[in-house]
């Protein structure tokens, strides 16, 4: 059985939901330090909340949407070099055709997530740009 040992319950499925935010806060700081692409979409997060502040004189909803439509392409590329990682780990750096069909659509789909986030980001903005 994947992840257990023995027969007994993965202990990360049994941790408090504190531990987990924990986790979870571990991954982003890795993430963030470890894949230079969280890190500019980070920054591009910060810079279109930014725009979105000062467009929309201080509309705190405004700012908001477009906060969280920066976070999509964040999380789809957590997904993407989380599974990278996995298939490397797993399948090995050596080329194949499947791995590279792989991990080429996991690329698009960061690529997809950065046009729709930010084109509606952009969209969101210029109607209050003054």
């Amino acid at each position: 059985m994947i992840g257990s040992e023995s027969g007994t319950k993965c202990r990360w499925k049994s941790d408090s939901l504190a531990r987990k935010f924990v986790n979870s806060l571990n991954g982003l700081r890795t993430a963030f330090f470890m894949e230079t692409a969280i890190a500019r979409e980070t920054a591009c997060a910060v810079v279109l909340t930014g725009l979105a502040v000062y467009a929309g004189r201080g509309d705190f909803w405004l700012a908001f949407r477009v906060f969280l439509l920066s976070l999509v392409p964040m999380v789809i590329e957590l997904i993407n070099t989380s599974l990278e990682l996995l298939i490397d780990s797993h399948v090995g750096t050596e080329f194949n055709e499947d791995v590279k069909r792989t991990k080429d659509m996991l690329s698009a789909s960061v690529l997809l997530a950065l046009v729709v986030s930010y084109g509606a980001a952009a969209a969101l903005i210029a109607p209050n740009w003054r």
